[in-house]
């Protein structure tokens, strides 16, 4: 549990790290690019997201899953990408004028031809990085993955700045893949092989296979709301859709950024160790929940006035659909640890049923929605989320045995933070806006809300509590 404990810990400040960066960031480009611009970029990467699971094709779940990790099981995982990539590189960059021509801007072309360069160059060290995620070398990729997004806000900043639009924020990815490749190589095993092969592809590619149709689901599940209103709306449409959306996504990507890529190898290594998995799910629902509930909580009752300070006056009709994606966030964090169980019970079919079950609700929702506007579908989306997170729960109950009293007992605490953060909050912003006016009361509120939420984990000895205790008594070891 220590290395865990570490491996996380590294994880955890990585992302956090990356997130503070995106976020000071977004700052930025939300008053540098119109809604109509975001809406380019946003849909221009709906499709490069579809390709990049493609390209992975399954190799990194089966290479850090599998039980004995031989040079050629590595040696053909590193074929499978290259030729997965650069045929996924060739068909964006034929289909990019096509797919502009759809949604009928020229601009979603040229994004799509400058993202396409990455597929050409990320092969080159993916296997390397996964093989570092197997041996839960943590702390180096957590310094990949930082010194990469400065590259990338840096480069996307200054491009936009000097006129190139979305394509700037293209750019900038392009740049950030170059940095991760490039120090990749410090990270590869001295006796790890150089040359791809194929001998071992069909063991990998049935794998693969359910694996990569999965997590296309999975992406459109995600992202089917750029690709619809994109059509059905407007470009402008999906930029309010994203911004209102990527605000929640904020905290959900911190915690999915350090958490997922230590919950594949730790719940693997329990399940070669013949450990149940129901511990490590329990520890996971009660301290992501712990931390994300009282966030959304207090993003939902202050939308306006995070919208506004964060993104300007351009940026307003955003603010009325944010309190729904918070909620359908929380329901969300409860299941985010069912991919990684699924794939480390060797059963990315169950990934699979449950995207298969979900994408159509929620395509069927967006169309049938769409005519009544953005709020409408924003509405719909804690509805379709619970119905996502009853299709896990039978799943999880057939695979590994966690019922649904498990995942109850493991929120009921959090559910206690989740309601004294919200009194607090709402009291705030009906009594305090007469007194103090719009931005210094959510500044007191934030103030008010955290004293209820340490006083109320305190009280009722949530285990996230534990955890900051065990976090400060490490960082005053290391003072003294």
């Amino acid at each position: 549990m220590t290395s865990v404990r570490s491996s996380l810990a590294y994880s955890f400040l990585g992302a956090n790290t990356v997130t503070v960066l995106q976020f000071a960031s977004t700052l930025i480009i939300a008053r540098l690019l119109t809604p109509e611009e975001l809406g380019i970029y946003s849909i221009a990467a709906v499709f490069i997201g579809l390709a990049n699971v493609l390209r992975d094709f399954g190799v990194s779940n089966y290479l850090i899953q599998v039980e004995k990790l031989t040079n050629e099981i590595i040696r053909t995982g590193y074929g499978l990408v290259i030729i997965a990539a650069v045929l996924l590189g060739m068909i964006i960059l034929l289909s990019a004028d096509a797919i502009a021509t759809f949604y009928g801007d020229e601009r979603v072309g040229e994004v799509l031809v400058i993202l396409a360069i990455n597929f050409f160059i990320t092969p080159l060290g993916s296997i390397t990085l996964t093989i570092a995620r197997r041996d839960m070398r943590f702390r180096a990729l957590a310094v990949i993955r930082v010194l990469s997004a400065i590259v990338a806000i840096g480069t996307s900043i200054s491009l936009i700045v000097a006129g190139l639009g979305p394509a700037g924020l293209a750019w900038g990815a392009v740049a950030a893949t170059t940095v991760t490749f490039l120090l990749s190589i410090r990270l590869r095993p001295s006796d790890m092989p150089l040359l791809p092969a194929l001998r071992n592809a069909k063991e990998i590619a049935s794998f693969g296979a359910i694996s990569t149709l999965s997590n296309i689901l999975g992406e459109l599940n995600a992202n089917a709301s750029d690709m619809l209103l994109g059509k059905l709306l407007s470009l402008e449409s999906v930029g309010f859709f994203n911004r209102a959306i990527s605000l929640t996504q904020f905290v959900s990507r911190a915690l999915g950024n350090a958490l997922n890529p230590v919950l594949l190898p730790w719940l693997s290594e329990l399940k070669r160790d013949n450990q149940h998995p129901r511990t490590a799910y329990t520890k996971v629902v009660e301290l992501t929940t712990g931390v994300t509930w009282p966030i959304y909580v207090f993003a939902a009752v202050f939308s306006d006035e995070i919208v506004l300070l964060l993104f300007g006056d351009q940026w307003g009709q955003s603010a009325e659909l944010v309190p729904y994606f918070c909620a359908a966030a929380g329901i969300t964090s409860i299941y985010n640890v069912c991919s990684p169980l699924y794939h480390a019970a060797g059963k990315p079919s169950a990934w699979l049923i449950a995207q298969g079950v979900n994408l159509p609700i929620k395509v069927a929702s967006i169309i049938l929605l769409a005519p009544f506007g953005l709020i409408a579908i924003a509405i719909s989306w804690p509805l379709l989320t619970c119905v996502s997170g009853l299709t896990h729960q039978v799943l999880m109950k057939r695979l590994a045995g966690i019922a649904f009293t498990d995942t109850s007992n493991a929120i009921k605490k959090s559910f206690v933070l989740g309601l004294s953060t919200f009194a607090v909050a709402q009291l705030a912003a009906t009594l305090l806006p007469s007194v103090l006016g719009q931005h210094l009361t959510m500044f007191v509120a934030g103030l008010l809300v955290a004293a209820a939420y340490l006083g109320t984990a305190l009280a009722i000895k949530h285990p996230i509590f534990s955890e900051m205790k065990l976090i400060l008594s490490k960082l005053r070891a290391r003072r003294s």
